[in-house]
């Protein structure tokens, strides 16, 4: 994306500001630079809006919870494209399908599995 030209100056000058404020000033000047960057992002408006819960959690939760970690420890957990790739890379070898045709079973599996729990 091409910015125009004014603002291109603009952010021309924020950097060469940024580099003439003293080194103590700096933990205040990305404080405020972090707050105006964030004041912009809608969603993290949404969930700074959101009223805090104070509640105690059930010793289900709670079992899920250290499960949860517990698997995160051990590397039982992959994220989604790695177990997107996984599961194309599986259709692709087993059938010879193209990459289109691996990903459309490979998505069928997915929510084959989501179902199943």
């Amino acid at each position: 994306m091409v910015l125009p030209e004014r603002g291109a100056q603009t952010r021309e000058q924020l950097v060469r500001l940024a580099q003439r404020v003293p080194d103590d000033e700096i933990p205040a000047a990305v404080r405020y630079l972090e707050y105006l960057t964030n004041r912009a992002d809608p969603c993290l408006q949404f969930l700074l809006g959101v009223p805090e819960v104070d509640h105690e959690s059930s010793e289900e939760c709670e079992r899920g919870l250290q499960e949860g970690w517990d698997d995160i420890r051990a590397g039982r957990v992959y994220i989604a494209d790695e177990s997107a790739r996984e599961l194309v890379l599986k259709a692709r070898g087993n059938s010879g399908l193209d990459s289109d045709r691996a990903m459309a079973v490979a998505l069928k599996e997915t929510r084959r599995h989501r179902e199943a729990r």
